[in-house]
């Protein structure tokens, strides 16, 4: 009998209503005029957000991140005029952000990420002048980046990093000078780089992995020596790689492999002596490479991918001699575009002795389709399966 009591009683505590001036969230009472602060990340409730939220005028900091929340964000967020951090991070929220968020000119912090959101970047997003992170990475946002962030002179952190947007980079975003990461990947954005990015003089990682931008490297990326990280991978990019990438000392990783990236290595590259992954395969790379990579004594290399602690130079044009570092490493490369055949017949990566490695040479072009003319060691005008067993016999006959 007594645990019923015990059990009545308990119920009745949590049945009753809130007194007057405060507001019922998720079973818990907060005072409308002392309630500042919100915390309930990982305290797993469910269902929608409840519109009364509005009510808590007084709120800087509201947490609601790792949660199972559904529905759309309510228009009565524009109330919390005095909201500072937002974080709903890693819910099953969806719809669009509210109009009403344009209310909240105070808001110096705001994590969407992991979440079904859509829709478009409200273009009042300019009033934001304290905003300093904003993440909307892992939804379903598309559209294009409203000229009106590049106001935003306190943002340190941007990422909006998979969600379906597209266009261009605003010529404008030169203007976020406090910006320390951009992480624009996974996307549909397209067209070239703005040279204006060279004004991100406090940029340390950029992130533009698989879009579908074009155009030349930014030759300003060389005025970001507070760089660290630099992926540019699975693009259209195209020209040269900037003389004064040597210029990046504090770089420990640059990708951009899968893009159209042509001319010759600089010789700058060996000023990256801090470097520790270096990935600039499936490129049209040509000419010889400079000796300063040597230099680079951080960097495994591997001539076909094993995983991404290693770096790459394979599946470009890079002709022999190759630097003794990386002799053995710089894997299939088109010679077509090479100037001369080598000093040696058989002899395909130039290193004066005719081995199994210039059998794995032939053999990988043939699997690619990428050989050049020397690679036609029986001169029928085809590299074929003969020229194989021609190379082997030069082999054993030597």
């Amino acid at each position: 009998m007594m645990r019923l009591i015990v059990f009545f009683l308990i119920s009745q505590l949590y049945s009753q209503n809130c007194s007057t001036g405060e507001v019922e969230l998720w079973d818990i009472c907060y005072s409308i005029e002392g309630t500042t602060s919100i915390n309930l990340s990982n305290s797993d409730i469910s269902g929608t957000i409840p519109i009364e939220i509005g009510e808590l005028v007084h709120l800087t900091n509201l947490n609601l991140s790792w949660n199972n929340l559904n529905g759309s964000i309510p228009e009565t967020f524009g109330n919390l005029i005095n909201l500072e951090n937002l974080d709903l991070l890693s819910n099953q929220l969806s719809g669009e952000i509210p109009d009403s968020f344009g209310e909240l000119v105070n808001l110096n912090y705001l994590r969407l990420a992991q979440n079904q959101l859509s829709g478009e970047i409200p273009e009042n997003i300019g009033d934001w002048n304290d905003l300093h992170y904003f993440d909307l990475g892992w939804n379903y946002f598309y559209g294009e980046i409203p000229e009106s962030i590049c106001n935003l002179n306190s943002l340190t952190f941007l990422d909006l990093f998979s969600n379906d947007f597209s266009g261009s980079i605003p010529d404008q975003i030169g203007n976020l000078m406090e910006l320390t990461y951009l992480n624009l990947g996974w996307n549909y954005f397209s067209g070239p780089l703005p040279e204006s990015i060279g004004n991100l003089v406090n940029l340390s990682e950029i992130y533009l992995t698989s879009n579908q931008f074009s155009g030349p490297i930014p030759q300003g990326l060389g005025n970001l020596t507070n760089l660290t990280m630099i992926s540019f991978f699975d693009n259209n990019l195209n020209g040269e790689i900037p003389d004064n990438i040597g210029n990046l000392v504090n770089l420990i990783s640059l990708n951009s492999s899968y893009n159209l990236i042509n001319g010759e290595i600089p010789e700058s590259i060996g000023n990256l002596v801090n470097i520790e992954r270096l990935w600039l395969d499936h490129n049209l790379l040509e000419d010889e490479i400079p000796e300063s990579i040597c230099n680079l004594t951080n960097l495994m290399w591997s001539s076909n991918w094993i995983d991404g602690n290693y770096s790459y130079l394979y599946n470009n044009h890079l002709c022999p001699p190759y630097p003794d570092c990386i002799e053995l490493d710089v894997g299939f490369q088109n010679l077509s575009q090479c100037s001369q055949c080598y000093q040696f017949p058989g002899d395909f990566n130039d290193d004066e002795v005719i081995n199994i490695f210039d059998i794995i040479n032939i053999i990988n072009c043939i699997l690619f389709g990428m050989c050049d003319d020397c690679m036609d060691l029986n001169e029928d005008g085809e590299v074929q399966l003969q020229d194989i067993i021609h190379l082997i016999n030069i082999i054993m006959n030597n």
